[in-house]
């Protein structure tokens, strides 16, 4: 944090001496949507929203296309994030079309993704199912290119299991969580192996399991203290 302030600063001071300046408007568009995105992260999300917002009026203004993508990725989190769901559906939705124009597969399947949340908390669960095995298959086919997705992958089977879990349909949902902590320990990623072991507790209680759910509450603690 304190490194980005001290960009900031610094562009400031550029900033006033070359008001005119493409590559300092640049620069400083690129150093709003890093720090909206920082601030997004660790939940400040009014300062986070508006500084992204000012990257994006630059991204329409010069057509930089990365940047807009970028933008409108961190606008549709807030909104998951605040439960806004018009947020989510409008900046998803633009994600999705501009990244179909500029064949941008990965930010494709995310839009997908995140307006597969739009409809679970509009209460459409079939068609937030459908949008997020839309958003898998569209990754895997990405990943025989050699790129990993697999994050992206267990984000979207993590809200399959959400889904069914909430029908009841125990077993499945447990299943999907099980998944997505097993690829984590064997690929050794840190990411969401906590909110995965929370909705894996839950389960198991409806599964009135309760040694297990005792146990995936006790790493899911472990680790959210990591």
């Amino acid at each position: 944090e304190t490194r980005l302030n001290e960009a900031g600063s610094f562009l400031m001071e550029i900033k006033s001496r070359y008001p005119d300046s493409d590559e300092i408007q640049r620069c400083t568009a690129l150093y709003q949507e890093i720090k909206g995105s920082y601030d997004i992260y660790f939940g400040n999300y009014a300062d986070g929203r508006y500084a992204v917002e000012q990257a994006l009026k630059y991204a329409n203004t010069k057509q930089h296309a990365e940047m807009k993508m970028c933008c409108l990725l961190q606008l549709s989190f807030i909104g998951i994030q605040t439960e806004e769901s018009a947020l989510i559906c409008q900046s998803a939705k633009k994600l999705c079309s501009f990244a179909c124009e500029n064949n941008s597969g990965l930010f494709i399947a995310v839009a997908l993704r995140f307006l597969g949340v739009y409809m679970q908390i509009e209460g459409k669960d079939e068609l937030a199912e459908k949008l997020f095995f839309k958003s898998i298959d569209h990754l895997e086919r990405l990943a025989k290119t050699g790129e990993r997705y697999t994050l992206n992958i267990l984000a979207a089977k993590n809200y399959i299991g959400e889904i069914y879990h909430r029908r009841g349909h125990l077993e499945e949902a447990m299943d999907y969580f099980e998944y997505c902590l097993s690829k984590c320990f064997d690929m050794n990623l840190f990411w969401g192996r906590a909110l995965f072991h929370s909705n894996a507790a839950y389960v198991a209680l409806s599964l009135k399991k309760f040694t297990l759910a005792e146990s995936h509450v006790d790493e899911a603690i472990r680790l959210f203290e990591t």
